[in-house]
């Protein structure tokens, strides 16, 4: 199966009640898998090749990637800053980019 039709056949549902994502055959309506991503997941998308789901979480710093065919953890984070929501509070960075308090 090609990518394409990969991401075209499966939902990523964010549950924030657990902190995790399912992700749902749309062809069979069966759970392929369930993947606990940290702190308040807020949105799952597919990237443009469907090879990775990617998950925003809300407050955090980063976007979590999951492998849609394995669907075992995370694959890796991509660390912000992530844009933030309005009249969400930006932290203050430092030279390196490092959030202080």
């Amino acid at each position: 199966m090609d990518w394409a039709t990969l991401q075209m056949r499966n939902l990523g549902v964010v549950s924030v009640g657990s902190n995790s994502v399912t992700l749902i055959d749309t062809s069979t309506n069966s759970i392929k898998g369930v993947v606990y991503v940290g702190r308040a997941p807020d949105e799952a998308f597919f990237i443009p090749d469907g090879r990775e789901l990617w998950v925003t979480m809300m407050g955090e710093d980063y976007i979590s990637g999951i492998d849609p065919v394995a669907m075992r953890k995370e694959n890796g984070r991509l660390n912000g800053p992530v844009a933030r929501a309005p009249g969400e509070e930006q932290p203050v960075r430092d030279q390196r980019g490092r959030a202080r308090s």
